[in-house]
């Protein structure tokens, strides 16, 4: 498994527990699912 498929299996366990969306869960990783990072 590479390191891109890990990192969305976290995410999607990560959005699981905190009730929050895969794309924020990626965003909490540090990792930005879009090719412009939204900046808050």
């Amino acid at each position: 498994m590479n390191d891109f498929t890990k990192a969305n299996y976290y995410a999607l366990f990560i959005a699981i527990v905190k009730n929050e969306t895969a794309k924020e869960a990626l965003m909490d990783m540090g990792i930005c699912p879009d090719s412009i990072k939204e900046e808050d």
